[in-house]
């Protein structure tokens, strides 16, 4: 098969990957290549990864290999959904989604390395440390609400105390006191991140709604209050 010039070689790494898989382990004859040899020829030219080769993370510049410990850097799956990765080589697309600096090669090597995603760096307006919008998601519980807790006051600006004692209820619905804040914050801060947390925001208030008993339309207009917002009822699925 002859690919065309904007082929996406799919097909072509599918063929690849099972004659590498096929090739790995096998024994040539006496004089013969081996079938790790052949793996690894076919893994290069092809760019798929077999138990020989691994990607490398490179630099584009002096096109040498980028050396040095490695360094764990967690990426937000959002950041992800721009990157389109053929089958076959799940890690370097990545690299170059995320640097201009970096690009992947397939290198043989007798102990395979990490993945290169692995020295990705952050998009530009992610590399401030301790990001107040990751850190509120991953403060969220599974049922989508959020506790009152120091690390969730902070986010606001406020210390626990003040939150606790701004609660426009009953003691009960300081979980629901905490989540309207903290719906608040994304829409009133975070706007331009929406993509990324739309869904954790209407998680939450499905939560909020279903909790009986609450004054939401108080909760609400308290919330913008306290924090100094003008979120409208309308993203609670409340009418003014």
């Amino acid at each position: 098969m002859k690919p065309k010039e904007d082929s996406s070689m799919l097909i072509h790494r599918l063929g690849a990957r099972k004659a590498i898989l096929a090739l790995e382990g096998e024994r040539g004859e006496a004089g013969d290549k081996t079938g790790k040899e052949r793996a690894v020829e076919l893994s290069i030219q092809s760019g798929v990864s077999s138990s020989y080769t691994a990607f490398i993370a490179v630099n584009t510049e002096n096109k040498q290999p980028i050396k040095g410990p490695l360094l764990r850097r967690n990426i937000h799956a959002a950041y992800l959904r721009t990157c389109f990765l053929p089958i076959g080589i799940p890690c370097s697309a990545t690299l170059a989604c995320y640097s201009g600096v970096l690009e992947s090669e397939v290198l043989q090597s007798d102990d395979v390395i990490s993945c290169g995603m692995e020295y990705l760096s952050d998009p530009p307006e992610r590399q401030k440390v301790g990001d107040p919008l990751l850190e509120l998601i991953s403060l969220q519980k599974v049922d989508g609400s959020w506790d009152l807790q120091p690390s969730l006051a902070s986010i606001f600006g406020k210390k626990e105390e003040e939150v606790a004692t701004a609660l426009p209820g009953k003691p009960e619905f300081l979980s629901v006191w905490a989540t309207v804040l903290a719906v608040l914050w994304l829409h009133g801060h975070k706007m331009d991140f929406k993509d990324e947390w739309q869904f954790v925001a209407a998680k939450a208030v499905a939560w909020i709604r279903a909790q009986s008993g609450a004054d939401l339309t108080g909760f609400v207009a308290a919330g913008n209050s306290f924090l100094g917002l003008q979120v409208e009822l309308q993203k609670f699925g409340l009418q003014e």
